[in-house]
């Protein structure tokens, strides 16, 4: 699941705008920082802001996938 998710973000690096989301999805899922707490700390964000980049960084990730899925782009088979 990693992989697939590490191949559905490099679009993001980009767009300045999109890179917020795309940090707290590195420091909540491929890069823990441990805690969600300690990831909105290090990201200097108050906790509120972190888990909204954090949820819209997610429903991007969640449409690059679905877009690989109906591309063919994914495949399901590799680990």
């Amino acid at each position: 699941m990693q992989r697939a998710i590490t191949q559905a973000l490099p679009p993001w690096h980009d767009q300045a705008r999109d890179r917020k989301f795309l940090r707290a999805i590195e420091l909540t899922y491929l890069k823990p920082a441990g805690s969600q707490e300690r990831a909105a700390e290090r990201l200097g964000l108050p906790f509120g802001t972190y888990r909204y980049q954090l949820g819209k960084g997610l429903a991007q990730l969640a449409c690059a996938l679905w877009s690989r899925e109906m591309s063919g782009e994914a495949d399901s088979h590799q680990p």
